[in-house]
């Protein structure tokens, strides 16, 4: 939930980068370093609180392969 609040607040943190060939996507790490979430901006219609958000997915680090 607090990751939505951040969100919300400023859809475009520093550590946000683009996801590659999807425009309105990006990924961002979350908290405590055990991942990445992947989420989409919307347009924000008027009268509305902030953008609209559409968080995709979550990867935990613990899913990534052993390198």
């Amino acid at each position: 939930m607090n990751l939505l609040t951040e969100l919300r607040t400023d859809p475009f943190p520093p550590l946000a980068q683009p996801v590659p060939r999807r425009p309105g996507w990006y990924s961002t790490p979350l908290a405590r370093d055990i991942g990445l979430c992947e989420y989409y901006v919307g347009d924000t219609e008027p009268g509305q609180d902030g953008p609209n958000i559409y968080v995709a997915r979550i990867v935990i680090s613990a899913d990534w392969p052993d390198i």
